[in-house]
């Protein structure tokens, strides 16, 4: 299951309007989703560079030319389903999700790729690899043990898909991450995963029984009932 068919699950599931993709590059994931009102963010994204078969999905789309910093610091408008694929860092995964959180409609989800790297190069800070998750993964980590409010589970294909929600709709996060968190290595990924990873079957039926035990603490839109 691709994060793209999780996606529109999810939108499917919510009846999502509004959506936001962080981290776009070339535009192939955001001319997938099937959302009425889609909005991408890139510092420097290359639709023009993208496949043909692509380009029909990309018409009506907005887009912004900016870091995703800039853009939650600038914007207040809100969103159903939000994709975070940016600065594969943990730093930086952790304020867009925070973030994200942040400008997310009562509901709604976040959503955020490269929550399992496959190995220690694909893992690394630095890019060595054609494929890059970079230590992503660390925020899952973070959630599980700074942040009991942020609900999550993490789909188990396509490079890790997590799914975060507010506990408490009122919940205000400000957009901080844990410093020494950047040295953790990788070795305690591959031995602590199972301890802070929730992690789900890529397949609708999983996904779904794990959606139907979401509990929010205010009301929330019909289709999460």
């Amino acid at each position: 299951m691709t994060r793209m068919e999780l996606i529109n699950l999810l939108a499917s599931y919510i009846r999502a309007r509004d959506y936001l993709e962080i981290g776009i590059r070339f535009g192939r994931c955001l001319s997938a989703i099937k959302v009425p009102n889609r909005i991408g963010v890139d510092p420097a994204p290359v639709l023009h560079k993208v496949e043909p078969e692509y380009r029909p999905g990309l018409e009506g789309v907005g887009l912004y030319v900016c870091t995703s910093d800039k853009f939650f610091a600038k914007y207040a408008e809100t969103y159903d389903l939000i994709f975070v694929d940016g600065m594969h860092l943990y730093e930086f995964a952790m304020r867009d999700l925070l973030n994200a959180l942040n400008h997310l409609n009562p509901g709604g989800f976040v959503v955020m790729h490269d929550l399992c790297p496959r190995d220690e190069v694909t893992a690394s800070r630095d890019r060595n690899s054609t494929t890059w998750n970079g230590d992503v993964w660390k925020v899952a980590l973070d959630v599980h043990t700074n942040h009991p409010n942020i609900g999550s589970f993490v789909m188990n294909d396509d490079h890790g898909v997590g799914v975060f929600w507010k506990r408490d709709e009122r919940d205000v996060f400000e957009p901080r991450w844990q410093r020494a968190y950047e040295a953790i290595p990788f070795a305690f990924y591959e031995k602590h995963r199972q301890e802070f990873q929730s992690l789900v079957e890529p397949t609708p039926e999983a996904i779904m029984l794990a959606l139907r035990s979401v509990k929010r603490t205010i009301e929330t839109p019909t289709a999460m009932a």
